[in-house]
């Protein structure tokens, strides 16, 4: 989790001028920098709660059952994840029960074993299906949002996770860790810190140091986790399946939350801008004609 720390509507059009399908518009996230978000191995995280804080719209979100987004793991008793997302039929395995009540740990992996509605494992290619129908052709790297529900004054918990694929014949062909040492490899013990608060200077105009808290069971988002390599397109081969493990301990309240998104997605690569490209086109020609006169004079 973080300690420091929008594009248009889509309209599908026929070639008749009707609308065939319309896309919830997603929130594009700052770049993936500091002090916007922290990276954690292959992800990075942003606390919603401070950008908010900062002023930046799209991020004082209610998070709770019953939305566009997939059900990874909840509290909540007898929700499931049939015809999940804008568009009917997309069915994922039920989510797995988050503890209440004192249970301090918390583990599981979603995805890979059929639930009673007999709709796991999860294929790639309905994960990417899903997204890119609810939130836009674009939306081709799923985003978890959390929801804490901590108190006291031990508001404090600890999370890691990985994502994996794996291939037809079973075998993990990718995989993104979520913990606190940068390499590449699921670190279970490496425990990543979701702080009770944070106390951070906006980057922008006023520039004023703002303190929000997490954690706090307050049904609003608190942190959005995300791996910028994560793009399902490149995986969407058949018989290719996704899985979800992630792990909490140090909880000492009501069930935590995780679901999946396609509502926040990664900044597109910045593009240089034209007049940053006319000086390196003059650069360029400059470098060709000392070189010419170089070669004119030796």
């Amino acid at each position: 989790m973080s300690r420091i720390i929008r594009p248009a509507v889509l309209c599908i059009l026929s070639c008749l001028g009707f609308v065939l399908s319309v896309a919830a518009a997603p929130v594009v996230l700052p770049p993936p920098v500091f002090p916007y978000a922290v990276q954690y191995d292959d992800f990075f995280s942003y606390s919603a709660k401070l950008l908010d804080a900062w002023g930046l719209p799209g991020y004082d979100v209610t998070t709770g059952t019953g939305g566009l987004d997939v059900l990874i793991y909840t509290g909540a008793a007898g929700q499931d994840n049939v015809d999940t997302g804008a568009a009917p039929g997309f069915d994922f395995p039920d989510p797995l029960d988050a503890p209440g009540g004192g249970t301090s740990t918390f583990s599981g992996v979603w995805g890979p074993t059929n639930d009673p509605v007999g709709t796991g494992p999860i294929l790639v290619s309905t994960m990417l299906s899903y997204l890119q129908a609810t939130f836009g052709p674009q939306a081709n790297i799923p985003v978890f949002n959390f929801d804490m529900n901590q108190t006291g004054s031990s508001a404090e918990l600890d999370v890691v996770g990985q994502v994996r694929i794996r291939d037809a014949g079973n075998s993990v062909i990718a995989s993104w860790a979520f913990d606190n040492l940068t390499n590449g490899v699921f670190d279970p013990t490496e425990w990543v810190l979701s702080p009770a608060s944070i106390t951070a200077t906006n980057p922008m105009p006023p520039f004023n140091e703002v303190t929000v808290d997490n954690n706090t069971g307050s049904g609003k988002l608190d942190f959005i986790v995300y791996a910028p390599t994560m793009n399902l397109s490149l995986y969407n081969a058949a018989g290719n399946t996704i899985e979800f493990d992630f792990r909490m301990q140090r909880l000492n309240n009501g069930p935590e939350e995780l679901f999946l998104t396609g509502s926040f997605q990664p900044a597109p690569p910045s593009v240089p801008e034209p007049g940053t490209m006319a000086l390196m086109g003059i650069g360029a020609l400059g470098a060709a004609f000392m070189r010419r006169r170089n070669r004119k004079t030796a």
